[in-house]
């Protein structure tokens, strides 16, 4: 999977100014730029360039707690998620993908410990 160099991804998101994102419980949210952070509207925190660039390093992620290191991170997991934002780049189905790839083998594993146990 080849990714767009993230000044490009921050683009998008500042193209996204004052619009509705929507996080994975439902919340409803907005945001508006000052400098090279972006003020949320649903609470008083702050998310820097600096933090999104990191959460933009793990995409694609298939649930908030993936970021849960770094601020905010049902709103990161919110924005880099939108179909406005990733446009067709990345998409969780993706990193479903490679997780039950990753985890297959070590499923099966534990599957025959658990048998052996009984």
């Amino acid at each position: 999977m080849t990714r767009p160099a993230f000044d490009v991804v921050w683009a998008r998101i500042l193209c996204c100014d004052g619009e509705k994102f929507i996080q994975k419980r439902g919340g409803q949210f907005s945001f508006s730029r000052k400098g090279e952070t972006l003020n949320l509207s649903r609470t008083n925190q702050q998310v820097s360039r600096s933090v999104f660039e990191k959460a933009y390093e793990r995409v694609p992620i298939d649930m908030p707690s993936r970021l849960n290191d770094l601020r905010a991170p049902s709103y990161l997991f919110a924005i880099l998620m939108d179909p406005r934002v990733r446009e067709e780049d990345w998409k969780a189905k993706q990193f479903a993908l490679m997780q039950r790839e990753s985890t297959g083998l070590r499923a099966s594993v534990h599957r025959r410990e658990l048998q052996h146990q009984f």
